[in-house]
């Protein structure tokens, strides 16, 4: 079967999965092993199936999403609403800027 072949197969294959109400996440995972195994064979498929998840969820740039939720939920819970978010978002960005002017004052006047 060429690879091409397998690559139809599988969006059929996902579709399918998809409207029998199984979630994308693990209908693309399934279909994504079951198209791999096919071309190569299931030794590499289930070495990567083991490896690959924990290359993925080591990686530290990926940290940042659960804790942007876990932020959301905390202002939330705290009863912030958006207004009083952008404001106190506002105001930081208004501090920064006011210490950047003066370390430029201060550079000019060392430079003088």
């Amino acid at each position: 079967m060429t690879p091409l072949a397998i690559g139809g197969l599988g969006l059929l294959a996902l579709l399918l999965l998809i409207l029998a109400q199984i979630p994308i996440g693990f209908a693309m995972m399934i279909v994504g092993v079951v198209g791999l195994a096919l071309q190569t064979n299931w030794g590499p498929t289930l070495t990567i199936l083991a490896t690959e998840p924990v290359s993925v969820l080591s990686n530290v740039d990926l940290a940042t999403v659960p804790l942007f939720l876990l932020m959301g939920t905390f202002t939330t819970a705290a009863g912030l609403s958006s207004h009083a978010i952008v404001s106190l978002s506002q105001l930081i960005s208004y501090v920064n800027f006011q210490a950047r002017v003066l370390a430029g004052l201060r550079m000019l006047k060392g430079a003088a």
